[in-house]
């Protein structure tokens, strides 16, 4: 196989030509398909059984004109968010706080924020399911452990002498909450969790740059 000092000159030639019309492709992704294409002209010219300016001719025709492939490349990249607006900015802090305390809203509030949730586009579904499941109700379920743990916790006693010249009997019920330890920090779990989520999808939504 002869070698064409002018087959490399047209190779680095339509090389140079695909690197401009690469430059609005993102950095990696550029140099990526700079070196697949520059590794099947290195093949397609070792399996040509002449390499000279047909050959290599004949090659870049087959691969195509650069601002196609570019174009290819570029419609191959994952669509981005779209850059938030102020309407729909203001949606979505309108789904994270309904979703927060909207639970006290009858219940009401909390749906209404996972109808917003799931109709924005800012978020992923795995964003989406999570601001759903955690946790249902936002902080409403701390509010109403606490209530709970409070109630549960209290103890009620009475006496009893209605004998006279006996001592008195006291009766007491109640008092079968939680240990107020393993209360707290259940508390303290059901309040992090639905703040945590919150600071988490704000950040998602939140427009870069």
């Amino acid at each position: 196989m002869t070698k064409d000092l002018r087959s490399n000159a047209l190779a680095e030639e339509y090389l140079a030509e695909l690197g401009r019309a690469a430059a609005a492709l993102p950095v990696n992704r550029r140099e990526e398909l700079l070196a697949d294409v520059r590794s099947h002209i290195a093949v397609a010219r070792a399996e040509a059984e002449v390499d000279d300016e047909e050959a290599i001719t004949r090659i870049i025709g087959q691969l195509g004109d650069p601002e196609v492939i570019v174009a290819a490349a570029l419609a191959d990249l994952p669509a981005e968010r779209p850059p938030l607006s102020a309407g729909s900015w203001s949606m979505e802090i309108a789904a994270v706080v309904l979703l927060l305390v909207g639970g006290f809203l009858a219940g009401v509030g909390w749906v209404v924020g996972l109808v917003l949730l799931w109709s924005s586009r800012r978020w992923t579904i795995a964003d989406k399911l999570l601001g759903s499941l955690l946790i249902p109700g936002g902080l409403v379920v701390p509010a109403l452990a606490v209530g709970g743990a409070l109630f549960g916790a209290a103890e009620t006693c009475s006496s009893d002498s209605a004998t006279v010249g006996q001592p008195e009997v006291m009766t007491c019920s109640g008092g079968g909450g939680v240990a107020p330890a393993v209360g707290i920090t259940l508390v303290v779990l059901l309040v992090i969790v639905p703040i945590f989520t919150a600071v988490h999808l704000i950040r998602r939504a939140r427009p870069k740059g």
